[in-house]
């Protein structure tokens, strides 16, 4: 499986907003199962045999996973063995998770460990192996950021539909479109994207907030 994965700043004037996972965040958010934004409850469906589970796991925390080894500097195809085997292992073992809010961590740990192995069984990466240690060591802040782009994925599910595909043009998509474009899409006047635009993102923050999201100082 190949998992595609690009992350997106806010723009200027937002930059106390965390980074935010792409693809398609907009069918991301729309896709979330009611009671399925929190990670004990994905777990615990997850266990109970829910197949639909196994796949909002997997399409929550894919990404994350697949961006591990290749930052490390493994190929698309060798990324995709690690992606295959950590999921294995995760499908294999998720019972033994003791605190279902730590799959984030959890999993990052999991991905590590497999790159490691990856690394020692094959001679053209066996050198790179102690990256890995130093990887290990980011892992609390990476854990924070995912577990960041993880709320605002589920937050985008509460938006109204109006500020929801507002929020999806001015900062998901890859090439981001001008305000005249995203008016005409939104059939709204030019002159309200601005305003309707803070407007989003204070809701977003709302919610966030209430999610139990803590905002720095910067």
């Amino acid at each position: 499986m190949s998992v595609s994965v690009q992350a997106f700043d806010f723009q200027a004037g937002d930059a106390h907003w965390p980074q935010l996972w792409g693809g398609s965040p907009l069918e991301a958010a729309d896709a979330e199962q009611p009671g399925y934004e929190r990670d004990a409850v994905l777990v615990q469906a997850c266990l109970d045999g829910d197949e639909s589970a196994w796949q909002k796991l997997v399409e929550r925390y894919g990404p994350m996973v697949y961006s591990i080894p290749r930052r490390l500097g493994l190929s698309e195809v060798d990324a995709e063995d690690v992606f295959q085997n950590v999921f294995l292992v995760a499908f294999q073992r998720l019972g033994s998770l003791r605190n279902y809010t730590s799959l984030c961590a959890w999993l990052i740990k999991i991905t590590h460990r497999e790159c490691l192995h990856f690394f020692k069984r094959t001679p053209e990466y066996a050198e790179l192996a102690d990256e890995i240690l130093d990887a290990a060591a980011l892992m609390p802040d990476e854990v924070e950021l995912w577990e960041k782009r993880t709320l605002v994925r589920a937050a985008l599910a509460r938006l109204d539909p109006r500020s929801r595909a507002l929020l999806q043009a001015l900062f998901f998509e890859v090439v981001t479109p001008s305000y005249e474009e995203v008016a005409e899409r939104l059939g709204v006047a030019l002159g309200a994207i601005g305003p309707t635009r803070a407007r989003s993102l204070k809701k977003l923050e709302v919610i966030l907030t209430s999610m139990g999201l803590e905002w720095g100082g910067d």
